[in-house]
């Protein structure tokens, strides 16, 4: 959601129509379902109907947040504004949701690299302690 909000954001910036600017994010995304989804959308957009209208029909794929700030950007026609402001929502978001993880996941890479260590040791030290013990009988 925050490349599909930062590519129409910066499209719609440039002075291109929100037809070219659906299609080109369609064709920039790499999930099969939003690429449908957009076309759809892009389809219906070029009918007359409202972005923010269809976003609102296609409740799965885009979140309310995107809906009423779409709406908000076509009523106050700073469209491209409002997807930018969704664009930087939705990279905080990720950027909170990997530090989240690094931090759950440095504890148990720890714990799984030293039962390696450990097990690599033991494997090791374990003949050893055979062999010498066998030389003193």
């Amino acid at each position: 959601m925050a490349s599909f909000c930062q590519n129409m954001g910066l499209l719609l910036a440039s002075g291109l129509s929100i037809d070219d600017c659906l299609k080109i994010s369609a064709e920039t995304l790499d999930n099969y379902y939003y690429k449908m989804t957009l076309e759809r959308v892009r389809k219906q957009v070029s009918e007359g109907s409202r972005l923010a209208d269809n976003f609102e029909n296609q409740a799965n794929y885009f979140p309310p947040l995107v809906v009423g700030m779409v709406r908000v950007g076509e009523k106050s026609g700073n469209l491209e504004k409002q997807f930018l402001n969704l664009a930087g929502i939705y990279q905080t978001e990720v950027d909170n949701a990997v530090k989240n993880l690094s931090a759950v996941l440095e504890p148990v890479l720890l714990v799984v690299i030293g039962l390696a260590v450990g097990g690599l040791a033991l494997s090791i030290i374990t003949p050893i302690y055979k062999i010498t013990g066998n030389v003193y009988r």
